[in-house]
């Protein structure tokens, strides 16, 4: 293809023929030939012109080199995983394209033994996870180059890292409880069964596990739910009308701390499209989250308002807070800003990992700002109905 590349460039021009007299037998037979000439040259330029829209929308990175380790080919993708110059490489040495030596050691090994080889590393200035693999290229007149192809997987080994965390935490966090409830059973099991006090005691603490690790499940299916879209059905409400079910849990959990609650709510009814569910799911994760992280005497405000294109639900509280380096991880599943703060405090650690996912799918977005002792702020915006 290299070799048809360069000679196009030389022939893309139909064929020029000396002037002859129209109605001799050799004009006639070059006219053919002609011709013949033009329109394999033409096939052969529509087919360049394929090779390379082909190659150029190939995700994969494909990079030729011949038997002297000259560049023959590098596709855009081979620009993007190796963060090489927008530059002529066509024939110029390899070692001057590409400066990696993970590809030097490939290039080299196929070149040497004539036997595939394939490799993973992390490559350039964004660490990207690459998989590359380098085979004998024949070139024809018993000569071998080397084609290698490159694949990003850089996304696919993130989310290895979050299944592999997800499996570790949801394993950890089921076994707190499971060790607890067969401590208390255990307890029961050796005579605690006889002191009447001890053993209501014992049995409160089982189902208040049990009702932990319930939590915990239906976090988790509810989470599956959201990611799918199955549970979402969207319609026309009231925003404020909405938020009361969940204003009126948030007041009975904030009268057992004295947390004050503060509410601003519009003036008239704020109409928005969206699944009615979710957007009770989000308030309430929230609403709870704000009053569980305040310490007695606090406050949380609430405020329901609306831009000419979002319903803006905002959550201040005065609470303990999150640390700056917190704040990018915090929508993460189980992930906990302090190790065995939602445990002290009752949550499953799935709540804002919910909420985020709610957001997405509902079309609208979230912010997070706090600062440590002083409280933090979430600022929920989903759109609104096109206006006609």
């Amino acid at each position: 293809r290299c070799v048809f590349q360069r000679s196009l460039c030389s022939i893309h021009q139909p064929l020029q023929l000396p002037h002859l007299p129209a109605t001799t037998p050799l004009c006639l037979s070059l006219d053919a030939v002609a011709d013949a000439v033009n329109a394999n040259t033409n096939q052969l330029h529509n087919a360049n012109q394929r090779s390379n829209l082909a190659l150029g929308n190939l995700q994969e990175g494909v990079l030729a080199v011949d038997d002297q380790s000259r560049v023959l080919l590098a596709n855009q993708a081979v620009h993007e995983h190796l963060e090489l110059a927008n530059e002529p490489y066509l024939y110029r040495p390899f070692l001057e394209v590409v400066r990696v030596p993970l590809l030097t050691e490939i290039v080299q090994h196929v070149l040497s033994r004539g036997t595939p080889r394939e490799e993973t590393g992390e490559i350039g200035t964004h660490a990207r996870a690459l998989r590359i693999l380098g085979r004998p290229l024949p070139l024809g007149n018993g000569c071998n180059g080397v084609l290698i192809t490159i694949r990003d997987e850089t996304l696919l080994k993130r989310i290895d890292a979050v299944r592999k965390d997800f499996i570790a935490n949801a394993s950890h966090e089921l076994k707190t409880p499971l060790a607890a409830i067969r401590a208390y059973a255990e307890t029961l099991q050796m005579g605690a069964l006889d002191d009447r006090e001890a053993a209501e005691k014992f049995v409160a603490s089982i189902i208040s596990q049990a009702d932990r690790i319930d939590g915990l499940v239906k976090g988790m299916l509810q989470l599956t739910r959201v990611e799918s879209n199955s549970a979402l059905k969207m319609e026309a409400f009231d925003a404020a009308e909405a938020l009361e079910p969940c204003l009126t849990a948030a007041r009975a959990m904030s009268l057992s701390k004295s947390i004050q609650l503060e509410l601003q709510l519009p003036e008239h009814p704020l109409i928005i499209q969206s699944d009615r569910d979710g957007f009770q799911t989000i308030a309430s994760n929230l609403l709870s989250n704000a009053v569980r992280y305040t310490p007695e005497g606090g406050k949380v405000q609430i405020s329901l308002t609306e831009t000419p294109q979002h319903c803006v639900l905002s959550v201040t509280d005065n609470g303990i807070g999150i640390r700056e380096a917190d704040l990018e991880r915090i929508f993460e599943r189980f992930y906990r800003a302090e190790k065995g703060r939602s445990s002290d405090t009752g949550g499953t650690g799935l709540g804002l990992s919910i909420v985020k996912h709610l957001i997405n799918a509902l079309g609208g977005s979230v912010t997070a700002t706090s600062q440590l002792q002083s409280g933090s702020c979430f600022e929920v915006r989903l759109p609104l109905p096109t206006r006609r």
